[in-house]
């Protein structure tokens, strides 16, 4: 017995202590959309943001909310799990399906971590206090066929969602709806109402860009990043310390975007090592607009062998 509870003891004082310390939590947009976030149901931000930093996060995850400021583009709920003691960066953006997403963009642990000032980035410290104008309403329509019943109802409120559960032990049918409709105000007077449940928001891909001007050759993908999310991107690796940090964030925007040749070349020379480059260069090529001017990325090199490798690497290429 004594060992049991050592071991209960030990098992609990390890969950806590997993996330004793705090995490930081930084969103932003692709294309600059501005935004309100909902952290556990709370908003954070009074006023609309297209970055937003959150510090004092004290807990392992969380359940979020992106409301857009143009209610067209709809909102985005998600579970966010952070690395603890670490920056955690987070992607708002549309997603390959046509839809807003958020993707996980890496970790940064603070004790290789050096703020840094970001433009147009708010940083707002986290608080578990609703901000003025958020309201949460719940209605339950009953139906019932007038015959004797015996039942057991059960009602919870996880996150602002309402749950009913309904046991029928008689004869006749009862039926309970119950529905939730959270109306978020912000002071800048802007108020969006949700209803629980609800469809979610369908929306176009942007078009392709033209094509390049006196570009006539092979083509790898359809619309290349846009210049100034193609910056966020530039700007987000470099903020990074360590080359491995920058390589992972590379990796998982480049295999998902389209991008021109030249992007391609700057992202390269955002890195110290030859090796990181060849990797950057390697991964890009699937996912490059014109691969026709893909040669001058060798400029980006050092060692001719990189640049060997790369020709070895796209000759085999399938």
């Amino acid at each position: 017995m004594r060992t049991f509870l050592f071991g209960l003891t030990l098992v609990f004082a390890t969950a806590v202590s997993a996330y004793s310390q705090t995490a930081n939590a930084v969103f932003y947009s692709a294309q600059g959309e501005r935004f309100f976030l909902y952290v556990n149901g709370v908003c954070q931000n009074d006023a609309p943001v297209s970055n937003l930093r959150i510090t004092g996060l004290s807990f392992p995850n969380f359940s979020s909310r992106i409301a857009f400021e143009n209610p067209r583009l709809g909102y985005i709920d998600n579970t966010v799990n952070l690395m603890a003691n670490a920056e955690n960066n987070f992607l708002i953006g549309l997603q390959t399906n046509g839809v807003y997403g958020l993707t996980y963009q890496g970790s940064t642990p603070f004790a290789s971590y050096s703020q840094q000032v970001v433009p147009n980035q708010q940083m707002i410290l986290y608080h578990s206090t609703p901000l003025p104008g958020q309201q949460t309403t719940t209605t339950t329509t009953t139906y019932n066929d007038g015959f004797p019943d015996e039942n057991i109802n059960m009602n919870m409120n996880l996150g602002g969602i309402g749950f009913n559960m309904n046991v029928n032990n008689g004869w006749g049918t009862t039926t309970q709806q119950t529905t939730t409709t959270t109306t978020y105000g912000q002071p800048t007077g802007a108020v969006v109402t949700y209803s629980q449940p609800t469809a979610p928001v369908i929306h176009t891909p942007p078009p392709a860009p033209p094509v390049m001007p006196g570009y006539s050759g092979p083509v790898g993908c359809p619309a290349p990043m846009q210049p100034n999310e193609f910056q966020s991107l530039k700007a987000t690796i470099a903020s990074k310390s360590f080359e491995q940090s920058k390589l992972t964030i590379a990796k998982q925007v480049i295999a998902n975007r389209c991008m021109f040749t030249q992007q391609v070349k700057e992202l390269m020379m955002l890195f110290d090592f030859e090796q990181s480059r060849l990797e950057v260069a390697k991964i890009a090529y699937a996912s490059t607009y014109d691969r026709g001017n893909y040669f001058q990325v060798n400029d980006a090199f050092t060692f001719e062998s990189s640049i060997s490798d790369l020709q070895a690497y796209i000759g085999g290429f399938r």
